[in-house]
């Protein structure tokens, strides 16, 4: 747009070349600068080069480049698997546009419903509405816009979702254009402090409204930032060699990317190759998975009711191990001998710290036991050259062992919700974990079985040794508080008062942390006694 306006054709060509190769509709936004041009009485290379470029990168990208390296480019039309949000316009792009222009009064009433009134009100709002002073500038991104109101998909007329990232540099560009125009009025122009004011009380109370990142900065940065549990799934991505195959939740997917071998674990949870009715049959090559059971997006979008028997059978058919878990992320190997099973059936427990709390008549929640890491290997041995002595969280995670015993049918998912208070009665770590990595469910085990349950808990390093004591409270999937039927000791919260959890990063054990052997983690029950 700069160089456009400056009109500095040898860079507005190199840039608009660097532009459509980050995604193909960019191409049509090139193509709409030559439109742009012409109304602009440009000369003819502004009008003919952009035309061009754009609308020939257009379809070999749609035609020849996505579908070369789409994986089930016959499942789809023509291999570009985003015309299915359109299909409601025709199969093809040449009947989609046929239908646009014969029936031009129905593509309208589909592009302006409630719901894409209120998008547009979202996106012009903000900025009073003067873009439409403008409305040749705004011309150059009436393609994005006709993707975004005629699609099927929610997301795509929606502001808080990267389908608008392409209107934005045309808004602010028409915006400019129609304070420009208003200016020109000597009663407005005498009058700018007004206009101004007029403005930002525009912009701060939509932005209020709508939470603009700039009015919730702080919540925002605090949802984004890196955290320890961010970094140690930076570890496990690092764990995986980089000529493996690889199926992985979504937020794994982008630092997994530069191998081709790579597919995402939310075609398991399905069931189905994408938008079709085809069984999606998961690739035998396949060596490792890397998945984080609480993943926002897979749950929301791409978890339905056999999701998690879909995803069961996957692990269970497969013979997959995990060979390190973090919280409720785990990374699993195929045919791993030396890994171990999230959940296991057990007949004769032998329980260090015996709970026996009944949870709503349906599952009994018998005991746990707090153990050393002998469930994951060395981190030397995983992690080799690359992953030093100084970095290693072995001894950051607390192993705990859930014993769980069925009395009845129970649909509904389980969350465990774990406190450590220090002796300040502050609440040092706080985190939850759902029963059977929400696809070993209670619905699917018999009457009367005991359930082995590992679930490891990264302590974060401000946390300092020292006696904390353990709470656990239970809750539905949808945070429905469970009653409870217990003897033991509760506090005014519903919350179970286990014993104290003594982290003596000095005492060594049996475990390895940092090259050593060590065992940070000892429950010391009610008497003194340490386990």
């Amino acid at each position: 747009i700069y160089y456009f306006e400056k009109e500095n054709f040898r860079r507005f060509i190199i840039f608009i070349f660097l532009a459509i190769i980050c995604k193909e509709n960019v191409s049509l936004v090139v193509f709409m600068f030559g439109i742009y041009a012409l109304l602009r009485r440009r000369a003819k290379r502004w009008i003919l080069a952009p035309a061009l470029l754009g609308i020939i990168w257009f379809f070999v990208s749609v035609k020849v480049v996505i579908p070369y390296f789409a994986k089930d480019a016959k499942l789809y039309q023509g291999g570009y698997i985003f015309s299915l949000y359109y299909q409601h316009l025709g199969t093809g792009i040449h009947n989609m546009v046929r239908t646009i222009v014969m029936h031009p009064i129905a593509a309208a009433k589909y592009a302006f419903t409630q719901r894409k009134a209120s998008y547009l009100l979202q996106l012009f709002g903000p900025v009073g509405f003067i873009p439409f002073l403008s409305p040749g500038a705004l011309l150059i991104a009436l393609p994005i816009f006709m993707q975004n109101l005629l699609s099927q998909a929610r997301t795509h007329a929606s502001i808080y979702f990267h389908y608008t990232a392409l209107l934005i540099p045309f808004i602010f560009y028409s915006l400019v254009n129609g304070f420009n125009k208003l200016l020109a009025y000597k009663a407005i122009r005498n009058r700018q402090v007004v206009l101004l004011g007029i403005f930002f009380i525009i912009i701060i109370s939509s932005g209020a409204y709508s939470r603009s990142p700039q009015f919730y900065f702080m919540d925002y940065t605090n949802g984004y930032r890196i955290d320890e549990l961010a970094r140690e799934k930076d570890k496990l991505v690092k764990m995986i060699p980089k000529d493996a195959s690889v199926i992985a939740t979504f937020q794994f997917l982008p630092k997994l990317a530069q191998r081709r071998r790579l597919y995402s674990m939310h075609f398991i949870s399905t069931g189905f190759k994408m938008y079709t009715d085809i069984k999606y049959e998961p690739p035998k090559d396949l060596e490792y998975a890397l998945i984080d059971f609480n993943e926002p997006l897979m749950l929301n979008s791409f978890f339905p009711p056999a999701a998690p028997e879909n995803i069961r059978s996957f692990l269970i058919n497969g013979s997959w191990r995990a060979i390190r878990a973090i919280d409720d992320v785990v990374l699993f190997k195929k045919d791993e001998r030396d890994g171990y099973n999230l959940c296991e059936i057990t007949s004769s427990p032998k329980i260090e710290n015996i709970v026996d709390v009944n949870i709503n008549n349906n599952i009994i929640f018998m005991g746990y036991d707090c153990l050393i890491d002998k469930g994951h290997k060395p981190a030397r041995q995983w992690f080799g050259s690359q992953y030093s002595q100084s970095q290693n969280s072995a001894g950051r995670l607390m192993h705990m062992i859930y014993y769980w015993k069925v009395l009845d049918d129970m649909y509904k998912p389980l969350r465990l919700l774990i406190q450590l208070i220090n002796q300040n009665s502050k609440v040092a770590l706080q985190g939850s974990h759902m029963l059977g990595y929400r696809i070993f469910l209670p619905s699917g085990w018999k009457k009367g079985q005991i359930i082995k349950e590992h679930n490891y808990i990264l302590i974060p390093s401000a946390i300092e040794g020292g006696i904390y004591n353990a709470r656990l409270r239970f809750t539905s999937g949808d945070n429905e508080v469970l009653p409870l039927f217990y003897k033991g000791n509760t506090d005014k919260h519903e919350e179970i008062i286990l014993n104290d959890i003594l982290i003596d990063l000095k005492y060594k054990g049996n475990s390895y942390i940092r090259g050593q052997k060590t065992a940070p983690f000892r429950v010391r029950m009610n008497n003194g006694r340490s386990v």
